[in-house]
């Protein structure tokens, strides 16, 4: 098993696919879970691979609602400014046994009493990223009580969205009633009418949440079932740049292709290895280590590029040997990612970069370091051309992928998610 293994370390292989990812995914992960499972019966104690083959198993049924079409009968919306109006029955966060029943999928703070599912600041540079809150609803009506600190005519980038059995109401999302205390209240009288419906509240920039709402016999319930965590390390290729949402980015859609209950990303633009002190790599290592991954996405070191050699390599052993060194992370399986190319080429820089960042991560000789290509991929670089949607200029896919300012479109994050996931389920499937 270990030579298997070190095989499978820093190897990408595959192939770009195409928008027949998810038949073939769900084929291969459903033949990675049935093997996953029939090994896992017969290992009682966690083992390191232990979540790449829940991975596997949680591929195999993954459902991803941003490649599905909308709710074709969703329940009416109402942005109100108080979401509790005939609906007594409060579940909120912060309950010690109620609480317990939402499964939150991102960065979480307290903040002024309520669940900041916003951004978390660091020195003072805003990280922004979504959040998910996922929840099992019996009733007619459910209120949603938050806080928003941006007027929302200026922010529809930040708008909430919500998923309803596994499909988006809308890809849009819906504007808030006002900045300050409010809510939503969702009806469906005329959409079914009370049953058990599993929803998640897509949040994303900044908002709170205080509670729910529902009828005097009506409730909340747990979702249950197995939970796979991803954390990621990145940079503006992960915080929303140029994306519709700050939702729809690359990392959140890459974890509902493989069955990911929660994908936490930690994402500065800017930052590197080495570029963007003070908010580095290693600067903001320890929120990676303190996370509780399953598995880590290391994705940064774009940023370095075109810097010394030697420095870069050394940068990227000494931040991965240090999430090593750490008993709460020593045998979390990480990814590893290549060089993003913007609308470059990509340029021998790129490649370059892409040969170093997988260099200082080869150097630890760890079986449980994988790298996923960018430029290197087997079948080509993720992306190519020198033109964007705003001058597009026939030379490759960055014409439809890549926004003015070099950062990719909502396309761009969805393309890149469902190349990505082909690329870890190869290198799940080498080495359980």
């Amino acid at each position: 098993m270990t030579s298997l293994i070190r095989r499978g370390l820093l190897t990408g292989g595959g192939v770009a696919l195409t928008a027949g990812l998810l038949s073939s995914r769900g084929a291969a992960a459903e033949q990675l879970a049935t093997g996953a499972s029939e090994r896992e019966a017969t290992r009682p104690r966690r083992e390191p691979l232990d979540p790449l083959r829940k991975l596997a198993r949680l591929a195999a049924a993954a459902n991803a609602p941003r490649f599905r079409p909308v709710l074709p009968n969703p329940p009416a919306i109402a942005a109100v400014a108080d979401p509790d109006i005939g609906l007594p029955n409060r579940w909120r966060w912060d309950d010690a046994i109620r609480g317990q029943l939402f499964s939150y999928n991102g960065q979480i703070i307290v903040d002024a009493g309520m669940l900041a599912v916003k951004g978390a600041t660091i020195n003072g540079v805003s990280a922004r990223q979504g959040a998910r809150i996922t929840f099992l609803a019996d009733c007619v009506k459910l209120g949603m009580m938050n806080k928003w600190d941006f007027v929302p005519a200026s922010e529809p980038i930040d708008w909430p969205r919500f998923i309803v059995d596994g499909q988006y109401v809308d890809f849009v999302g819906t504007e808030p009633h006002a900045a300050g205390s409010n809510g939503f209240v969702f009806d469906w009288t005329h959409a079914g009418g009370r049953a058990l419906r599993r929803i998640t509240v897509e949040l994303s920039g900044n908002s709170r949440f205080a509670h729910l709402s529902v009828g005097p016999t009506e409730s909340i319930k747990p979702i249950g079932g197995e939970s796979l965590k991803f954390v990621v390390m990145t940079d503006s290729y992960g915080d929303g740049h140029s994306a519709d949402n700050f939702a729809d980015v690359w990392p959140r859609h890459l974890g509902d292709l493989l069955g990911a209950t929660a994908v936490d990303i930690r994402a500065i633009g800017g930052t590197g290895l080495i570029a963007g002190a003070p908010n580095r790599a290693k600067d903001r290592i320890q929120d990676i280590i303190t996370a509780g991954a399953d598995i880590i996405l290391w994705a940064i070191g774009s940023n370095d590029i075109n810097m010394p050699v030697a420095d870069v390599t050394a940068a990227q052993t000494e931040a991965l040997r240090t999430i090593r060194a750490d008993a709460r992370t020593a045998m979390t399986p990480i990814f590893v990612f290549g060089n993003w190319t913007h609308s470059s080429g990509p340029n021998a820089a790129h490649f370059i970069n892409e040969a170093t960042l997988f260099a200082g991560a080869a150097a630890l000789n760890d079986p449980l370091i994988f790298t996923v290509p960018v430029c290197s991929l087997a079948g080509g670089p993720l992306m190519s051309g020198t033109g964007h949607v705003g001058a597009p200029n026939n030379s490759g896919s960055t014409d439809i992928y890549i926004a003015p300012g070099g950062h990719p479109t909502t396309a761009g994050h969805l393309f890149m998610a469902r190349i990505f996931a082909g690329e870890i389920l190869q290198i799940v499937s080498r080495v359980i």
